[in-house]
């Protein structure tokens, strides 16, 4: 569901926020405070939580040599960029815990890719690669470790 911001309140975070949209409370706080920067075009150049965690992802030396103006941009791209990936995953999780997890089995790596279409198909490896690396991605229960051989196992979706 797309969320729509008034334009008499850009600065206000939304509040519908869901509890099961994969962000961790941190992350939550980022998001909002991302969204409030790409929204308004304002991004302050000291003293917020936000500049501190640009200041540590890029370099020091690279910044000195910019004016305010170039400062600002990069400033505001690398918030944007922040922002698309962690709004991307926000979504992706959304998506994927809506599905129905009653509706799965339980397969390794190797068993995945034979039921995709075998290790002769390079679409069927292709796709158990993407597959499983989103369960990985999304953690218990869509990924579990064997108890017996340590292996993973992959919450797989039988589509039906």
């Amino acid at each position: 569901m797309a969320q729509t911001f008034s334009k008499e309140h850009p600065q206000e975070a939304p509040k519908n926020l869901d509890v099961d949209d994969g962000l961790g409370k941190r992350e939550k706080v980022r998001w909002s405070a991302l969204l409030r920067i790409v929204k308004t075009g304002k991004f302050k150049s000291s003293g917020n939580g936000m500049y501190n965690w640009y200041k540590r992802e890029n370099p020091t030396a690279e910044q000195d040599k910019m004016d305010k103006k170039k400062a600002l941009t990069h400033r505001l791209e690398w918030a944007e960029g922040k922002f698309k990936a962690l709004d991307t995953k926000r979504m992706q999780i959304r998506i994927w815990r809506k599905s129905s997890t009653q509706t799965f089995t339980y397969r390794t790596y190797g068993a995945t890719v034979r039921a995709f279409g075998g290790w002769k198909d390079p679409a069927a490896i292709e796709g158990a690669n993407t597959a499983c690396l989103r369960c990985l991605v999304m953690g218990a229960p869509w990924a579990i470790k064997h108890v017996q051989s340590e292996m993973i196992n992959f919450a797989i979706l039988e589509m039906s």
